[in-house]
């Protein structure tokens, strides 16, 4: 595991997650971008500090169904993009919520 990690007992339950859904929320939670093609089933979530068709802008691709890795892939970009720790947990529902909510709209 990651040192930048810091809650570790949280991170051991990241497997558990309602793989589309969970990431769906932590995207509308955190202000994120998130978009559907016009065929497809997955949705890419996007930072909304670049454009849409800035590839800087990807966090990441979710899909219907992911491994137990995917989900710890996800929250690494999350990190990468400058989401604190605490705030994706609070989103994904793991911490308790001490912030505002602010949505994202899927396109």
């Amino acid at each position: 595991m990651e040192e930048r990690i810091q809650r570790k007992d949280l991170w051991d339950k990241l497997g558990n997650l309602d793989d589309f859904d969970s990431w769906l929320t932590v995207a509308n939670v955190l202000g994120c971008v998130a978009t559907r093609p016009k065929s497809g089933t997955h949705i890419q979530i996007r930072n909304p500090k670049y454009p849409e068709t800035d590839i800087r802008g990807l966090i990441s691709t979710i899909n219907r169904e992911m491994s137990r890795q995917t989900h710890g892939k996800i929250f690494k970009r999350f990190l990468d993009h400058g989401f604190k720790e605490d705030a994706i947990w609070q989103a994904l529902g793991m911490l308790e919520n001490l912030g505002d909510k602010s949505g994202a709209k899927v396109k």
